[in-house]
C-alpha cells in the first residue's frame, strides 16, 4: 500500500550529503522519493527512472543522473535490475509505532522482488525498530502479551527473509555490513553455509546425513530465538558507525 502522506526533515537543506547534490533537478528528486504515491513505511520501493522523470517533468536521462548523484552521495541505494529505490536512515524519522505499522511494514517487504539486493537489509532495519518499540510495551501484563506478539512477528519476518534469500542478495548483504558485523549474523543465524541447502559431506551416509540436519535444524531453531537481540545489536552498531 503506498503512503497517503511522507516526511521531510527540516534539517535537509543544512544536510552536508544533500548540499553535495550537483543541481536542483537532483534536490528535487530526492524530496520527491519521499513525498510519491509509490513509496511505503519501509522506505524501499518500485521506481524505474521513467516514473521519476514523468511525475517531476524531467527527461529520463535527467531522471538516471538524479539517481546516481543520490546514490553516490550516500542518500539512496539503486537495484537498478529490480528498479527498487533504498532511502538511506530512513527509520531515523520513520520508525516503526505499533503492530498494524509492523504489518504493513511486513506486507511490504513481502512484495519486494526475491532477489532484489535491499530485502534482507529492510527485513533487519525494520525489526530492529519494532524491537526497540516493544520492549517499551511490557510494563504491564497486555503490553507484555503485545510486546511478546511483536517480538514473534519480527523473528518470523527475519528468518523467513534470510532464508528466502538467494546467494546474490545474501552475498550482496555480506559486503553491506562490515566484516565483524556479517560473522556475527551469520553465526547467530545459521546463514553462512553455501549452498543454503544441507550439503552433503563425503562419506557420511544417510543416518548420519539426517542426524546431521536435524542437529543443525534445532541450531537454527535456538538461534532464531535471540533474533530480535541480534537484529537490535547490529543495527545499532551500524548507525553508530555512520
Amino acid at each position: 500500500m503506498s503512503r497517503r502522506f511522507g516526511k521531510v526533515i527540516g534539517t535537509l537543506w543544512a544536510s552536508k550529503r544533500f548540499r553535495s547534490l550537483p543541481d536542483d533537478v537532483a534536490r528535487l528528486a530526492y524530496i520527491y522519493l519521499h513525498t510519491n504515491t509509490h513509496g511505503n513505511c519501509v522506505g524501499a520501493y518500485r521506481l524505474p527512472a521513467a516514473y521519476l522523470a514523468a511525475d517531476v517533468g524531467v527527461s529520463q536521462d535527467q531522471a538516471g543522473a538524479a539517481l546516481a548523484a543520490m546514490e553516490r552521495v550516500g542518500l539512496i541505494r539503486y537495484d537498478a535490475a529490480e528498479s527498487i529505490i533504498l532511502i538511506e536512515d530512513w527509520w531515523l524519522y520513520n520508525s516503526i509505532t505499533n503492530r498494524k505499522h509492523l504489518q504493513a511494514a511486513i506486507s511490504a517487504i513481502a512484495d519486494m522482488p526475491r532477489r532484489c539486493l535491499f530485502r534482507p537489509r529492510v527485513a533487519l532495519e525494520a525489526s530492529s525498530e519494532m524491537i526497540a518499540k516493544a520492549r517499551s510495551w511490557a510494563t504491564d501484563a497486555k503490553g507484555a502479551s503485545a510486546a511478546t506478539e511483536a517480538l514473534t512477528m519480527c523473528r518470523k519476518l527475519v528468518v523467513s527473509t534470510l532464508g528466502d534469500a538467494t546467494q546474490e542478495a545474501m552475498h550482496h548483504a555480506r559486503r553491506e555490513l562490515p566484516r565483524e558485523l556479517w560473522i556475527e549474523l551469520s553465526e547467530a543465524l545459521s546463514i553462512a553455509r553455501e549452498p543454503f541447502a544441507f550439503p552433503e559431506r563425503d562419506g557420511e551416509g544417510d543416518a548420519d546425513a539426517d542426524k546431521r540436519r536435524r542437529q543443525e535444524t534445532e541450531t537454527d531453531a535456538a538461534a532464531a530465538e535471540n533474533v530480535e537481540e541480534i537484529a537490535r545489536t547490529l543495527i545499532a552498531r551500524g548507525k553508530a558507525a555512520r
